[in-house]
């Protein structure tokens, strides 16, 4: 025990000097991220699945990130006499901590993780036009890995949703803010 105190506590003081509060880098430390995304449920077999995301950021540091997302992913499911149909929309928040590799001002790839809550909401529309619904709300994590290139972002991620929907997603979004800081005469 003593052995990991002492390599995390040599972890840190190697990592303190980048790790610093956003005002001395070379990036704004706010933005905004919007996507739109393809989702790949697991186990489930929905057409039509989408999603789409908002995330606001503010920098630690030009390498560390701290998010909120706000998520609704939906899914549709018809039969195949198409009379009848299922359709489920999850809306997920999750706060996220990100990982950015400054490797030039306009090209960063990055790694992430969250953990928040998953709302389900399962509709279904019959045959005999009755409907019916319900709604659950789970805790998940979601790991991530991407990049964004100037304020173009690609990113693929894994909600991991215990006794709830887990799905994968493939998302596409532009940054809104967080560029390069003018420089200073």
């Amino acid at each position: 025990m003593k052995k990991r105190i002492t390599i995390l506590g040599m972890a840190a003081i190697l990592l303190m000097p980048k790790f610093s509060i956003a005002g001395e880098g070379i990036f704004k430390p706010f933005k905004i991220i919007a996507s739109l995304g393809y989702l790949i449920p697991k186990n489930i077999e929905y057409k039509y699945p989408l999603d789409f995301q908002l995330e606001p950021k503010f920098a630690i540091s030009d390498n560390f990130w701290l998010g909120l997302r706000l998520e609704s992913a939906i899914m549709v499911q018809r039969s195949i006499f198409e009379d009848d149909y299922k359709a489920l929309g999850v809306f997920s928040i999750v706060p996220f901590f990100d990982y950015s590799l400054v490797a030039s001002e306009k090209f960063r790839p990055f790694i992430g993780i969250g953990y928040g809550t998953y709302t389900s909401h399962l509709f279904f529309d019959g045959p005999d036009m009755t409907s019916t619904s319900t709604s659950i709300t789970k805790t998940g994590f979601c790991p991530r890995i991407g990049f964004e290139y100037k304020t173009f972002n690609i990113s693929f991620e894994h909600n991991f949703v215990k006794g709830g929907v887990e799905y994968s997603a493939i998302k596409v979004g532009l940054t809104i803010g967080g560029g390069l800081k003018r420089a200073r005469d």
